[in-house]
């Protein structure tokens, strides 16, 4: 019941955050992206250069940003906390692309083995927990759950902020006074692993995995304030994890 209940308090930071200020987060996002060298672009072409034509593919916690060329897919399913209309709209009448309301954290509502591929783009780092240790368990979970979700030969591709290891025992030692800071401007929790902590996760869950430096841009995005990218704690990766 505890479990379930921290469960249910991570969603809804996550979502009171996210369906307040989406389209002002979505926007954000996509300039910022489109700034630093292509950055947008650069994801777009990794995503794409792992789907094949045909693919059923999930991407959760899309945020209402579509990184992939749907035209190839079979079927394209842009899941998050809530639906943005505003997005959903653009694409009423794309018969391969659809939205529905899904948590990272229990796919349960998706037929297990299903997708050839699952995308979980800059999601991870949202579903912290109020100690470190529950944070860990709730990536783990959703290491677990996607993999559930994928074909024998699927993949999952992540793209996520890696801190450097300096930062994140910074986020560590001051781990409460963070979080605390964080619900206070209405983030919602947030905890982004280092390269070398965040491999180990992978290991952990017994997940086979690709790691792909991306060249970062002049500018990088922190606590929803556009940085120049040399005052940065982190660096992004694409990760192309195989089914376990």
């Amino acid at each position: 019941m505890h479990v379930k209940k921290e469960r249910v308090e991570i969603i809804m930071n996550n979502f009171y955050f996210f369906k307040d200020k989406n389209d002002e987060y979505r926007n954000n996002i996509l300039n910022i992206q489109a700034g630093r060298e292509g950055l947008f672009n650069t994801i777009f072409d990794l995503i794409n250069t792992n789907l094949n034509e045909g693919d059923t593919v999930l991407d959760i916690g899309n945020g209402g940003i579509i990184r992939c060329n749907y035209k190839k897919l079979h079927r394209l399913i842009c899941a998050d906390l809530f639906i943005n209309e505003n997005v959903a709209n653009k694409y009423l009448y794309i018969e391969n692309v659809s939205f529905e309301t899904a948590n990272i954290l229990d796919l349960n509502k998706f037929e297990d083995n299903s997708f050839d591929t699952v995308i979980a783009c800059g999601v991870l780092h949202h579903i912290a927990g109020k100690s470190k240790n529950k944070t860990k368990e709730n990536v783990i979970t959703a290491l677990l759950e996607c993999n559930r979700k994928i074909k024998p030969n699927g993949k999952i591709l992540i793209v996520e902020d890696m801190v450097y290891k300096w930062f994140e025992m910074f986020e560590i030692i001051f781990y409460p006074i963070i979080q605390t800071i964080c619900k206070t401007l209405g983030f919602g929790y947030i905890y982004q692993y280092s390269l070398q902590s965040f491999s180990r996760l992978l290991e952990y869950c017994k997940l086979k995995t690709d790691i792909i430096p991306i060249r970062p841009g002049e500018y990088g995005w922190f606590m929803n304030l556009k940085i120049p990218i040399v005052l940065m704690p982190s660096r992004p990766f694409f990760f192309i994890v195989r089914k376990k």
